[in-house]
């Protein structure tokens, strides 16, 4: 990260030090006043659109979303608060965004904002967490400060994940898993790290045993002031269950900020204007005190706005890559044996600048 941008991290570090502090004696006032700041370094289009967004939706004085902010700042520990927002806000989505603009009109092919690691089936040949690191490395370097991780059941590869992406200050991380894996030593990690937002899977149906885990590993998480929300696979058999407000209440009472929905399939035309219009009008009403997100397809919006094409790559456990509607290109593909910047080279021609 260049001296100019370093600088202006550190402008902005202070003033949100200041904002978490006003939003804590006013919460209303605070939020309007980091959002002007925010306003004053929008330099580019979508930033100013995404601000002026926010502006519409807090307009109604009973949005939740008052309520949503409050307990962020109420509730999880200001350090981390603080830099992983900073992270994300500005090192992911100005810093890099501008750096992945400058990168691909240099390279001549598309850079993702996130890199997802689907470990969900560890093979026994699986990347270490040098092999990981190597390739947040390589990613810093296009611009992209942000990961995602499924995790699977295995107590230590997740101590050991935290641990490695604590060296990784500059990016933000979430880090998706059972609920059974979070004790007071993660909790105590994810802080540590400073980056990091654990995400525990819901199902949905829920399932007793399920709901009991996710209620245990939630007030470890907010007892210990982590950042944290919730994740829950949908698709054409479970979609009328997860837009009910019961279900909803649910992942309210988990005392999260966030709730990813993660789409396995869905088939059905109808329902998916359905859904569509449920997810406007639980963001834009401000219906929960969490922030809702339709994984792949929030992720491919915002490739969308800043490379013009969608930029999904995914690296399983084994090192193996997928890119959807692109096997045969990535059959072949490892992390181990070609760099991110070669799998990109050789997967993601730039047709389009912005």
């Amino acid at each position: 990260m260049d001296k100019k941008w370093g600088s202006i991290y550190r402008i902005i570090e202070t003033a949100v030090n200041k904002g978490i502090q006003d939003i804590k004696e006013n919460p209303k006032r605070g939020i309007r006043n980091l959002l002007d700041l925010g306003n004053y370094f929008a330099s580019k289009y979508f930033q100013k659109v995404f601000f002026h967004t926010v502006r519409q939706i807090l307009s109604d004085e009973s949005s939740l979303y008052y309520e949503l902010v409050s307990h962020l700042v109420n509730n999880v520990d200001p350090e981390l608060l603080k830099h992983f927002s900073m992270n994300l806000g500005y090192n992911s989505w100005t810093y890099g965004i501008e750096k992945i603009r400058e990168e691909e009109k240099k390279r001549g092919h598309n850079i993702p904002w996130t890199i997802v690691f689907d470990f969900m089936d560890m093979s026994e040949n699986k990347l270490s967490e040098n092999d990981i690191s190597k390739v947040l490395e390589n990613g810093q370097s296009l611009g992209i400060y942000c990961g995602i991780f499924f995790i699977d059941e295995n107590y230590g590869h997740l101590e050991s994940l935290l641990k490695m992406l604590k060296s990784h200050k500059n990016s933000s991380f979430f880090v998706l898993l059972p609920p059974e894996l979070i004790t007071l030593e993660i909790a105590r990690l994810s802080i540590e790290a400073g980056n990091v937002a654990l995400a525990i899977t819901l199902y949905a149906p829920a399932k007793e045993e399920n709901i009991i885990s996710c209620k245990k590993a939630s007030d470890i998480l907010f007892e210990n002031r982590c950042l944290y929300g919730t994740f829950s696979s949908y698709n054409d058999d479970n979609l009328e269950y997860i837009m009910n407000d019961n279900y909803l209440k649910q992942i309210e009472n988990l005392r999260g900020s966030f709730a990813f929905l993660v789409r396995e399939s869905l088939n059905d035309a109808g329902k998916k204007e359905q859904f569509s219009l449920f997810m406007q009008e639980a963001r834009y009403a401000g219906k929960y005190k969490f922030f809702i997100v339709d994984f792949y397809e929030d992720l491919a919006s915002i490739d969308r706005t800043i490379s013009m094409d969608n930029c999904f790559i995914s690296i399983k456990s084994n090192g193996s890559i997928n890119i959807p509607g692109k096997s045969e290109l990535t059959k072949k593909l490892n992390i181990r044996t070609h760099s991110l910047q070669n799998i990109l080279k050789l997967t993601m021609p730039k047709i389009k600048y912005v």
